[in-house]
């Protein structure tokens, strides 16, 4: 997680969570979201932690865009 981005160390035994890795949960908050997330990975036998955050945003993205009209790059 930390060579994703996705937490940082602040001491000796401490991490916290960056925004990247609270764009992560964010996206993965949603059930629907996280099973298309899941299934799209499983789909090519698995990915990286980096890319399962990229298909769970893109996959928010998406939901934006259908709601909004708004198409998010």
């Amino acid at each position: 997680m930390m060579d994703q981005g996705l937490i940082a160390a602040v001491g000796k035994d401490t991490m916290r969570m960056t925004s990247q890795g609270h764009d992560y949960l964010d996206a993965i908050r949603d059930n629907g979201i996280w099973q298309k997330t899941k299934e799209s990975a499983a789909s090519v036998g698995g990915v990286t932690i980096g890319i399962m955050k990229d298909i769970a945003v893109g996959f928010v993205k998406q939901k934006l865009a259908e709601i909004t009209g708004i198409a998010l790059a």
